[in-house]
């Protein structure tokens, strides 16, 4: 089983509300992937905690409702 199949198969035994983390997650890897330095910082300004607000970065992604 290649590193892919095994990844797919370990995403597929997950709840659904992880599934969404984990694309949340793939998409800020592909980003960083493309060296696109101003939405990574914007993604990484985002996800910091930070004692002055009580937001999750989910907040700011659109789920399948909206």
């Amino acid at each position: 089983m290649t590193l892919e199949e095994q990844t797919i198969y370990k995403i597929r035994q997950l709840p659904d509300n992880l599934i969404k983390q984990v694309h949340d997650f793939v998409d800020y890897l592909i980003i960083e992937e493309n060296h696109d330095d101003e939405l990574v910082n914007l993604w990484e300004q985002f996800s910091t905690p930070s004692d002055n607000i009580e937001i999750e970065i989910s907040d700011f992604f659109l789920t399948d409702e909206q």
